[in-house]
């Protein structure tokens, strides 16, 4: 398999390569030539295998200059009792009177988010990539986030040899905003730093950086080749594309899906796009998955390119309660336009520079059919995520985090629109105690968060919820905590070359 732009003129790649260079030069992003097919036979047998021979079943058919025996390998050490504890994903009905809906748990990690699932992978696969491209070169990885993946990110590469990363907190970020602190120090080759920008303006000045020919070229005469951590990079994708071909398999073994009696729902968080592209392409895969809905919050663009076919720029983001999803238009719709709109590099590359030049997509009648005939949005807002956390945990005891709420919110939203019997799959992507003030406000009362610790919010929390504090939010105490330093929007170039002595 090979990979290639979505703009249409870079050379088809192999999949180390692509890897290794994160993005194309063309300013697009890498896509497979073509997308694997698979049958009934190979997704019912994916339950069978333990988790991680799952994953790399998905991943022998993407990275195809991969050893298969190999990447086995990778996945057995990554997706381990010691990360993962005995059940590395597993899907949970959530409430015993409705077996329509379920829980797809991705919160079991190290540090207990859906992004460990794919940032683990990371550093061993781009070791492959490395050994399979026959350079020497140091990686530089640069991550643009709103708390999880960066902390992930971190967590994942600190003191990996060969790799360095940096991340790149966003303005609303939930670390400096009020939910999980941060230590500014990981290792010597981790630098966490806070920007000015919004998420999405840190994604796009980073994606302008990987196509800097004059920093990369200064960056390979000191022996580092400079990509991205983010989920601009197709590393990050195929995990997600693996779990959910898992869930589809899961829902086959426990007779909630039959073959020719239709698939299921899929309820999926904007964000950077990330979990949306895996979708599509599980979906193109053949897996039988006959609805994708996107949540947002009320940073709503890409339902409204979604609803209405048309986008514009908002002014200002919103700081809200899925911080995940403080994005008004992700990285990877470009992704999403080439996919469900037909593979036309042509057409994908006006409507992108038509977003870089003017912050505008309006897609033609044809287009806007298409998508809207493809996915389906649901806007969330705070108040009803709070009351949704409240009411789950009166009912069933299970403290959902804001985000899965949010998900579980969508789903309700749409299902009584829709009337639909379709088995649902919601992602529970972190753990409540990322988010102690949310939490708190939710299930303890409006101003209780007040005057009280960040400790003493998880201490009580954990009184409340009978569920143990998974070790990353324990590790910090109030003291230790201190503020990151701050990168201006501009500035990122300039960071690096400091970070690294090169200046």
């Amino acid at each position: 398999m090979l990979y290639i732009s979505t703009r249409g003129v870079h050379e088809p790649s192999s999949p180390s390569e692509a890897l290794r260079k994160g993005v194309p030069d063309d300013g697009g992003l890498f896509v497979p030539e073509t997308i694997p097919r698979v049958d009934q036979d190979w997704i019912t047998r994916l339950a069978e295998l333990p988790y991680y021979q799952a994953v790399a079943k998905v991943l022998e058919l993407y990275l195809t200059d991969f050893d298969q025996s190999e990447l086995t390998s990778i996945c057995y050490e990554v997706f381990s009792e010691d990360n993962f504890g005995e059940k590395p994903a597993f899907m949970e009905q959530l409430n015993p009177y409705n077996e329509n809906l379920y829980l797809l748990r991705l919160d079991t990690g190290p540090t207990a988010s859906i992004k460990d699932y794919s940032m683990l992978l990371v550093p061993p696969l781009l070791t492959l990539a490395k050994q399979n491209t026959q350079d020497d070169m140091q990686q530089l990885l640069l991550t643009a986030t709103t708390g999880s993946a960066g902390m992930s990110a971190l967590s994942t590469l600190a003191d990996k040899e060969g790799f360095a990363v940096m991340a790149f907190f966003a303005s609303t970020g939930e670390p400096l905003g009020s939910e999980q602190p941060l230590k500014p120090e990981w290792a010597a080759n981790c630098f966490a730093s806070y920007s000015t920008a919004s998420f999405e303006e840190l994604s796009q000045e980073i994606r302008q950086l990987l196509a800097d020919e004059q920093l990369v070229n200064k960056l390979k005469d000191h022996n580092v080749i400079l990509s991205t951590a983010n989920s601009l990079n197709w590393v990050r994708i195929i995990p997600s594309i693996a779990y959910y071909c898992w869930a589809a398999s899961c829902l086959f073994t426990q007779n909630r899906l039959q073959w020719g009696e239709g698939g299921l729902a899929l309820v999926v968080p904007s964000g950077n796009g990330s979990e949306l592209v895996a979708a599509i392409y599980a979906r193109e895969m053949g897996i039988p998955i006959e609805k994708i809905i996107v949540t947002t919050n009320r940073n709503r663009g890409l339902a409204d390119l979604i609803r209405e076919g048309s986008f514009s720029r908002r002014r200002k983001l919103l700081h809200t309660d899925m911080p995940g999803l403080d994005v008004d238009l992700p990285m990877n719709v470009e992704r999403v336009i080439y996919e469900v709109l037909g593979r036309d590099p042509v057409q994908t590359s006006i409507y992108l520079n038509d977003l870089i030049n003017e912050g505008i997509i309006r897609l033609n009648k044809k287009d806007t059919a298409a998508i809207k005939a493809y996915l389906d949005a649901v806007s969330v807002d705070d108040r009803r995520i709070a009351s949704m956390i409240l009411s789950i945990y009166d009912r069933t005891d299970y403290a959902l985090d804001p985000h899965t709420a949010g998900f579980v919110t969508a789903y309700e939203t749409w299902n009584d629109r829709q009337r639909s019997n379709l088995p649902a799959v919601v992602l529970n992507t972190d753990s409540p105690y990322r988010f102690t003030r949310t939490m708190s406000e939710a299930l303890l009362g409006r101003g209780y968060v007040r005057g009280r610790s960040q400790s003493v919010l998880i201490s009580e929390l954990e009184q409340e919820i009978g569920i143990a504090v998974p070790q990353i939010f324990t590790s910090l105490t109030d003291n230790d905590v201190t503020p990151l330093p701050t990168v201006n929007a501009g500035e990122i170039s300039r960071n690096i070359l400091e970070q690294l002595g090169i200046a």
